[in-house]
């Protein structure tokens, strides 16, 4: 969902390309609100933080692909 974050592209002497993705955009987000309710010292269980972050990644998903923003 939502493409790739940080895809690389490089071409090699030979001429061909090598292509890396890397991170969906949706992990990219998730891992930034995984990181904010680590460093907030919440109590939560690690479970519920991770599908919350996520929850809040596809959030994040549908107002940047909408006129929410």
């Amino acid at each position: 969902k939502g493409g790739f974050a940080f895809p690389q592209q490089w071409k090699q002497a030979d001429g061909s390309t090598i292509i890396i993705y890397g991170l969906t955009v949706r992990d990219y987000f998730a891992a930034k609100a995984m990181q904010g309710f680590v460093t907030s010292k919440t109590t939560a269980y690690y479970g519920a933080m991770v599908q919350h972050a996520y929850e809040i990644a596809d959030l994040m998903l549908k107002a940047r692909s909408s006129d929410v923003i």
